[in-house]
């Protein structure tokens, strides 16, 4: 007789890897932006609903659905936090404009330019 389970685990092992080259390419190129955060969000809401059906709705617990669940919940809120993160890294990280870049990349407050003027160091 068949083993039912290996089709499961089969299942487990394209989980734990089917999402691994959206998160290598977030990554490597720093960028996320062209992930949508709401489908992941929908996404992560069904996947709870079904862990929670399966925790509680079920008579028996399935591990092997719950494992694959938890995986996919796991790898979108990865994907979903370095969206966020190199969007903000990117807001902190500005160019230097070229007027400060002359200077020597020194940043200069307003009133350190005026001073530069009245000093005429400019």
């Amino acid at each position: 007789m068949f083993d039912w389970n290996i089709i499961g685990y089969g299942g487990i092992v394209f989980a734990g890897i089917y999402r691994l080259p959206q998160i290598v390419k977030i990554y490597k190129t720093k960028k996320g932006g062209d992930v949508s955060k709401k489908s992941f969000i929908l996404q992560n809401c069904a996947i709870i609903c079904f862990i929670i059906y399966l925790i509680y709705g079920k008579e028996t617990g399935d591990a092997i659905l719950l494992t694959y669940y938890s995986i996919g919940l796991f790898q979108n809120m990865v994907i979903l936090f370095m969206k966020k993160y190199y969007k903000d890294e990117r807001l902190y990280n500005i160019p230097l404009s070229l007027e400060t870049q002359e200077r020597g990349g020194n940043i200069h407050s307003k009133e350190s330019l005026e001073t530069d003027d009245w000093l005429g160091d400019r």
